[in-house]
């Protein structure tokens, strides 16, 4: 007779438990898959890369700085400005010899319309934001520019790859300025376009290169980045390495290294973008980079809902969303708890322009105060959303 079977016990199934031990970086590293990709011609590249009449600036303030001056305004020329702003580009148009008039923005990052309407009178240029990557309300406000006779200045330095019904954003104002290098690992990059005029002589106004240091050294950064997102030990190995390059690279011929989101300086505004970011920007997958930040939106909207307070939980057709904003009673507090979790957190605009803040209406102040930027860009997968949202509950 055969032996009767032995009953073996069944494994028991465990359900994965979530890893701690990734870390989410604030921005999107550069990986070997973007070098891989073969570059794209002109023609193929989405707004304003494939523009006529764009000027490639080393930085966003730069080409802010020479537009003012370059359009010949007047002495004092009045230009309308938002009480919520970063800081820069406010300091970039007083460099260029502006006067500023700051018109209210409300706590989901709107325009006051008819504040704007009547501010108007003896002013010759509306400068509008559009935050995080959602549109203003171009229609109305093209048509006010229109009939005031202003010019219409667009910043989407931070809102790259967002689109409307009537088209991208920066192909309603008179210029656009954008900053590429908010959305993509590329070390520098401030693009103007000229959408209704073209000026004389602002396009030779980048002509020196960037110093190799700067673009070297911002480049090895946005690796280790990449490096960091995949493993921590790994990422911090690297960046031991990039302190002893750093201290090399300082030996090289510099002129003002200006790391991304500094305050604006008037000793690079002749500096064009450098040919790293020029390359790189022609190998870029820009739908799935698109698809991707708006699936990690949604994704990380549905685990915090209801949880959080979110500004802007709306998500329109084409926005491409630079990254997913709460608020918290303690920003400092709560970003610090989140980085030491794995979660780059990044107070965003904690302050303005130091003269512009006598000027500011209590929904810029709250935001200041209360907003704090949460990651979901390309680089982060699904199981990285969700860290970030486990993390995101245990702080708020």
């Amino acid at each position: 007779m055969r032996a009767p079977a032995l009953a073996l016990p069944r494994p028991r199934r465990r359900t994965p438990r979530p890893r701690r031990d990734l870390f989410v970086p604030a921005w999107p590293g550069l990986g070997t898959e973007v070098l891989a990709r073969e570059s794209a011609e002109a023609d193929g590249l989405p707004f304003p890369l494939s523009a006529r009449g764009t000027v490639w600036f080393h930085r966003g303030g730069a080409a802010l700085y020479h537009l003012v001056r370059t359009l010949r305004l007047g002495p004092g020329a009045t230009i309308l400005v938002p009480d919520y702003h970063g800081g820069s580009e406010i300091a970039a148009l007083r460099a260029a010899g502006a006067r500023l008039i700051f018109y209210r923005v409300d706590r989901w990052m709107q325009p006051d319309l008819d504040q704007i309407e009547r501010l108007s009178p003896g002013a010759r240029c509306l400068y509008v934001i559009h935050y995080l990557g959602w549109p203003q309300p171009m229609r109305p406000i093209r048509d006010l520019c229109r009939e005031r006779g202003l010019f219409l200045i667009e910043d989407c330095a931070l809102s790259f790859l967002s689109t409307t019904e009537d088209g991208p954003l920066g192909r309603f104002g008179d210029f656009a300025l954008f900053c590429p290098y908010k959305t993509l690992p590329v070390p520098d990059g401030g693009l103007l376009v000229q959408n209704t005029l073209r000026l004389d002589g602002i396009e030779s106004a980048p002509h020196l290169e960037p110093a190799f240091s700067t673009l070297l050294g911002r480049t090895a950064d946005l690796v280790i980045q990449r490096v960091r997102g995949r493993s921590r030990r790994a990422g911090r190995a690297l960046a031991a390495v990039r302190r002893g390059a750093g201290r090399l690279a300082r030996r090289l011929p510099s002129r003002r290294p200006h790391a991304p989101g500094g305050a604006f300086d008037t000793h690079d505004t002749n500096d064009r973008a450098g040919w790293i970011s020029r390359a790189l920007l022609t190998r870029f997958d820009y739908t799935s980079i698109l698809q991707r930040r708006r699936a990690n939106f949604l994704r990380l909207k549905e685990r915090l809902e209801g949880r959080v307070t979110v500004p802007r939980p709306d998500l329109p057709d084409g926005v491409c969303p630079l990254f997913f904003p709460i608020l918290v009673p303690d920003k400092e507090a709560a970003a610090r708890a989140l980085r030491r979790r794995g979660v780059e957190a990044v107070e965003f605009w904690n302050r303005g322009d130091l003269v512009g803040s006598l000027a500011e209406g209590a929904e810029a102040r709250h935001l200041r105060r209360h907003l704090l930027e949460i990651p979901i860009h390309q680089d982060m997968t699904p199981e990285a959303v969700d860290f970030a949202a486990d993390r995101v509950l245990e702080v708020v």
